[in-house]
């Protein structure tokens, strides 16, 4: 019976739901494993985070507290710097950075993913945010054209953009991209939003000025992050990659399916632009048959508890 059960659960679920599975199913090297971000790290374990009780905070023209908002999970890694997401994130920065030594890192990413909603504008984000907090001078480009979604997460204008420079014909001037490039509230992390020039997206990317755009943001950065639309019918993350070092295909757990991402990988392979890896998105702690990483993360209560501890202390010492 126990047999059974376990092969009608695999042929029913073709979800990639647990840590392994990428790299199992899809033969792609699995760069990173994000928790779910609504779970916090308490003395008992993790436990879901409370839901805020008012609204978002955003109607007053400012950031909404991270720590009470869970759909603002874009800025977590600055928000809240001592928790296990983003020790996640810099753990997958540490694999993006050093995962081939042969030759140089790359430094032009395409970020993407099979379907919608799972989550590559809150990776593309957060790795944007944990590589400025090295030092590194970033650029995050929404290339999601049709759902743009940086404007909003750092609350920037969205009137002068990537579609805007692109509907141009003339050769691109450095003046015009530093014009549209807008500073955040990160040091050193810096976006250029979708823009307004939306009309027919797959043409503006096969414009010449997409290639100039990249070189030339290649030349001022030290790395450039590029989100993009999920793959399912939509050639815009095949088009960028022409101009990456590497694309990185982001999966959601227990939501992207086998077969999705396995025709993600197929185009980018017949394209010549092999996927770098994979990160697992959302992934439970929890799970059944993971109980190790459960007892990690509540072994290190006390180290993360104390850094958060340590930061309010010296905030108020500041003030």
């Amino acid at each position: 019976m126990g047999v059974v059960f376990a092969v009608m659960r695999e042929r029913s679920d073709r979800t990639l739901r647990d840590p392994g599975d990428a790299s199992h199913y899809l033969g792609l090297s699995e760069l990173g494993i994000i928790p779910d971000c609504e779970l916090e790290l308490t003395e008992t374990g993790l436990k879901n985070r409370p839901k805020p009780k008012g609204g978002n905070g955003s109607g007053n023209g400012h950031l909404p507290n991270v720590d009470l908002v869970p759909e603002r999970r874009e800025l977590i890694s600055w928000e809240r710097k001592a928790s296990i997401v983003t020790e996640a994130f810099r753990t997958t920065l540490t694999s993006i950075l050093f995962s081939n030594q042969k030759v140089s890192r790359p430094r032009v990413l395409v970020l993407t993913s099979a379907s919608p909603k799972e989550g590559k504008t809150t990776v593309s984000c957060n790795l944007a945010t944990a590589l400025a907090e090295i030092g590194h001078r970033v650029l995050v480009i929404d290339a999601d054209m049709r759902r743009p979604q940086l404007h909003r997460v750092f609350d920037l204008n969205n009137e002068l953009g990537l579609g805007n420079i692109l509907l141009q014909r003339t050769q691109l001037e450095a003046i015009q991209l530093q014009n549209a490039i807008q500073p955040t509230i990160v040091p050193g992390l810096f976006v250029l939003t979708s823009g307004t020039g939306r009309q027919s997206v797959s043409s503006l990317l096969h414009s010449e000025r997409l290639g100039e755009l990249i070189a030339m943001a290649r030349g001022r950065f030290d790395t450039v992050v590029i989100d993009t639309p999920p793959m399912v019918n939509i050639a815009d993350a095949r088009i960028l990659a022409r101009y990456a070092d590497a694309v990185i295909l982001v999966l959601r757990s227990a939501a992207t399916t086998r077969d999705a991402a396995l025709e993600a990988k197929s185009k980018f392979t017949e394209d010549g632009m092999p996927i770098f890896g994979t990160i697992l998105n959302g992934w439970n702690p929890k799970t059944p048959g993971y109980g190790y990483y459960a007892y990690y993360y509540s072994a290190y209560y006390h180290y993360y508890n104390q850094r958060s501890e340590n930061k309010s202390e010296a905030n108020v010492k500041q003030t």
